[in-house]
């Protein structure tokens, strides 16, 4: 069961986001729903890559930001694509 960020990256959990959840709008909901502090929330513009902004949600949760952690930030994901092997993969192993 990964625990850290590495571990996401390797499990294919980090681009499996930045696939999925590639639009502030959509981002920016995920973490809403889940309880993420909205002040702590990277700035996700147009402009921005989705990898580069999901990198810093991940850090921040590894650093102790949000105490869900991965686990929380997988699980919607999961239930709402399911059928999505990267998610399925990636919500199973935190």
């Amino acid at each position: 069961m990964p625990r850290d960020f590495q571990e996401i990256i390797k499990a294919g959990g980090l681009n499996a986001l930045a696939r999925v959840y590639r639009s502030p709008t959509n981002s920016n909901t995920l973490l809403i729903s889940i309880g993420f502090p909205r002040e702590n929330m990277p700035t996700f513009s147009d402009n921005t890559d989705p990898t580069t902004f999901w990198t810093g949600v991940c850090e921040l949760i590894e650093d102790g930001i949000f105490m869900g952690g991965f686990e929380e930030l997988f699980r919607l994901p999961q239930k709402a694509i399911r059928g999505t092997v990267p998610f399925g993969n990636s919500a199973q192993m935190v």
